[in-house]
């Protein structure tokens, strides 16, 4: 009986340590669930103040490329108008050329028009240097302390020695050319006399364009202050 006894009392006492022990488990779970909950809200914060910062690096961002593409496009818009401009005013010249001038001086003011073009769009033409090389002049000390430079003779040519070279040769297309002038964009103008026509050609020799006259046409000349072409005949001028 005493073995019994004894048994049931520690059997007694084993089960209240384990109570004991389960709940002071039941503490610390309790605790441990409150420092989760902790940092559960603590990482939330930290997530959404992240996801703030994302948020307003990439707002500033978008603000920056919507001016950068306002500016670039009102930019373009400008460019535009000036161009519809320019437009506008070459197809305004051109309907007052096609009303009141003859097809060779509609010509000349396409190709003025043409030429002021490309002036305007030409921001540079070349570069100026100064290149500075060391004076060949001797200068010889005598006695009398007096200099004198020596600067190398070159001697002259004679006329009869020299020879003319033909540079270029054009094929007018006609046998009666009469007259001829030069442009200033070095074009050459002539006129044929059996054909009735004013031919035009390039600097390299090839054909331009060419105008039927009403008449025959005897002499040409080129009428800078007007841009225009005079061409005269036996029986009238144009």
């Amino acid at each position: 009986m005493c073995e019994i006894e004894e048994s049931l009392v520690e059997i007694a006492e084993n089960l209240k340590k384990i109570r004991q022990h389960q709940q002071v488990n039941l503490s610390k779970f309790k605790e441990k669930r409150k420092e989760i909950e902790k940092e559960i809200k603590k990482s939330r914060i930290q997530i959404n103040n992240h996801l703030d910062k994302l948020q307003e690096d990439l707002m500033k961002q978008l603000n920056e490329l919507e001016e950068k593409e306002n500016s670039k496009i009102c930019q373009l818009m400008a460019s535009l108008e000036k161009k519809e401009k320019e437009i506008g005013e070459c197809q305004n010249s051109l309907l007052n050329i096609k009303k009141h001038a003859t097809d060779l001086q509609m010509f000349l003011s396409i190709k003025q028009i043409e030429e002021d073009n490309i002036i305007s769009d030409i921001r540079s033409f070349g570069e100026v240097r100064i290149e500075s090389n060391p004076c060949d002049i001797v200068l010889i000390k005598k006695k009398a302390r007096q200099a004198q430079l020596m600067i190398p003779i070159v001697p002259t040519k004679s006329i009869e020695n020299i020879k003319l070279t033909i540079h270029k040769s054009i094929d007018t297309q006609g046998n009666t050319i009469y007259g001829c002038c030069i442009l200033p964009d070095d074009r050459l103008v002539f006129t044929s006399f059996s054909d009735k026509t004013v031919k035009v050609f390039r600097n390299e020799g090839s054909k331009d364009f060419e105008v039927k006259m009403p008449f025959y046409p005897f002499d040409i000349v080129y009428i800078n202050e007007e841009n225009a072409l005079a061409v005269s005949s036996d029986s009238a001028k144009t």
